[in-house]
């Protein structure tokens, strides 16, 4: 069983939060964002998530990206369906 690095984990715990709400919420994802955190969180060696011996910043930049593409997708979806 791979375990998490738990520091790595707790210092982006509010990232993975807000994108698990972000994503619960999206009816159309973007792809290139759902396979950015599928990598995140399924690949034990490369995944600065699980991989102590990968900078924090490396793990901060994914959720970066996807934290931005979701919520532009958020952002047009409420333009759409607002009155």
């Amino acid at each position: 069983m791979i375990r998490a690095n738990r520091r790595q984990l707790l210092l982006v715990r509010s990232d993975l939060i807000e994108l698990a709400d972000l994503l619960e919420r999206a009816d159309d994802p973007d792809p290139e964002c759902v396979a950015t955190l599928r990598e995140l969180l399924r690949n034990g060696c490369d995944s600065p998530l699980y991989n102590a011996d990968l900078h924090i910043s490396e793990l901060r930049a994914r959720l970066y990206f996807a934290r931005r593409r979701l919520r532009a997708e958020a952002s047009v979806r409420e333009r759409l369906t607002s009155p």
